[in-house]
């Protein structure tokens, strides 16, 4: 099982309480806590539970903040201890949506390593390939006028017998310098908005390759789930 730290938004602010041990999947999840913890997460608020006065002995049937329905039990594994287990159902429509919402979240885990294997932000990880300073655009394009020279340098030394004689080559060297002087001490100017466009464009593209058509903020459900690594 997971350990989780579960808040619920209270009217005088957020109720913290200690770690739920909670299972999570795309049709169903489960919880197991006190009475108190599961109280303070808006489960079984104001009703007995299984085995005090007034309630079944074995479940009760109550709704979450989400409205959706909660069996509670008796923990059986730790029978007599006050612990309880909280079994939630999906319906079909929530069951699709959190199927693909789990999907979602291991593209986006999985994106995430990439880009720390990369020793990157996932910003960094998306945005490679768009130059992300002038140094930078500076540097790419010495880098790829060098690469050129190079290889035309490597045909005029000699192709199938043919060559060119050492004053062409010398030549060749020296315009190749002067044209590196130029982009080093050239004027750079930045169309801010083709530059922007082209961010969004590459890490379009770079989502799309994960299955992440966007990354759009989802409306936070009344019952939050704040993960925590165990033992924190």
């Amino acid at each position: 099982m997971s350990t989780t730290t579960i808040a619920n938004p209270l009217p005088d602010g957020i109720a913290v309480v200690p770690p739920l041990e909670h299972v999570e999947c795309a049709h169903v999840e489960f919880l197991e806590g006190t009475k108190e913890q599961l109280q303070a997460v808006g489960i079984g608020v104001g009703v007995a539970f299984p085995g005090e006065p007034g309630a079944q002995p074995r479940q009760i049937t109550v709704r979450d903040p989400r409205g959706l329905k909660a069996r509670i039990r008796p923990s059986y594994p730790r029978q007599g201890t006050g612990v309880y287990c909280v079994r939630i159902d999906f319906p079909p429509a929530e069951h699709e949506r959190r199927r693909a919402e789990l999907q979602e979240r291991e593209r986006l885990e999985a994106l995430r390593k990439d880009a720390q294997e990369a020793g990157m932000t996932v910003e960094e990880w998306l945005s490679r390939g768009v130059h992300r300073s002038t140094d930078d655009y500076r540097d790419r394009i010495c880098g790829r006028v060098e690469m050129l020279f190079e290889i035309i340098e490597e045909k005029m030394i000699g192709d199938c017998g043919y060559s060119f004689d050492a004053s062409v080559l010398a030549q060749c060297e020296a315009l190749a310098a002067r044209i590196l002087i130029l982009i080093e001490n050239g004027r750079i100017v930045l169309d801010r908005d083709a530059h922007q466009q082209a961010l969004a464009e590459k890490r379009a593209e770079r989502l799309a390759e994960y299955g992440i058509a966007h990354q759009a903020e989802r409306p936070k459900p009344a019952l939050r789930l704040v993960w925590s690594a165990p033992g924190a």
